[in-house]
């Protein structure tokens, strides 16, 4: 954010220049004005919601180290985009007679441990929150293979706070990388 005193100390004089400085500044003024109040507005619920956030999130987790695949989906907003849904039908196992969530080629990991390392706002009634997950890795789904992987993760949990029902929701679990957009893509590595 723009403060008063770069304000004052680069700006004022270049639009001094131009006779504008009546006008601009109090465009901009009120701008910071209006944008300050809605981020102080929006990071106070992070801030108040920050321990009911974390009992989610640890519920998530520890659904997630007991591989109790259907919880955790369960946990999710409703996916509306159609790549979402079939990576939704996909994971659920719809069509077999249990889920693939935790048993595929990119999705078989043990949770070993997570931490949550920051919670931040992104919308009126979201949070962003920045979870380290460490990952088991069992090439292929193999369990039963004594050599398995580990590796740290950053993730991104964006949440939603449901108004009527007073419950959170995951409405999106990705990777903290460029471009990983899609609702389920945090439990593919």
């Amino acid at each position: 954010m723009i403060s008063y005193d770069i304000f004052g100390e680069i700006a004022l004089p270049i639009f001094k220049k131009e006779n504008r400085v009546k006008k601009i500044a109090t465009g901009i003024l009120f701008f910071l004005f209006m944008f300050g109040n809605q981020t102080l507005e929006a990071q106070s619920f992070c801030q108040e919601h920050k321990k009911e956030i974390s009992d989610f999130i640890s519920k998530f987790e520890n659904l997630q180290k007991k591989h109790q695949a259907r919880a955790v989906l369960n946990l999710f907003t409703p996916a509306i985009e159609e790549e979402d849904m079939n990576d939704y039908y996909f994971f659920a196992g719809l069509d077999t007679a249990g889920p693939r969530l935790y048993s595929t080629g990119t999705t078989a990991f043990g949770l070993v441990s997570f931490k949550i390392v920051d919670v931040y706002q992104s919308w009126a009634n979201g949070c962003i929150v920045n979870v380290v997950e460490k990952r088991k890795y069992y090439p292929h789904g193999a369990y039963w293979v004594t050599k398995a992987w580990t590796h740290k993760h950053v993730l991104n949990f964006e949440l939603l706070y449901g108004e009527e029902d007073k419950v959170w929701r995951v409405d999106r679990y990705s990777l903290y990388v460029i471009g990983a957009s899609d609702k389920f893509s945090g439990f593919e590595f």
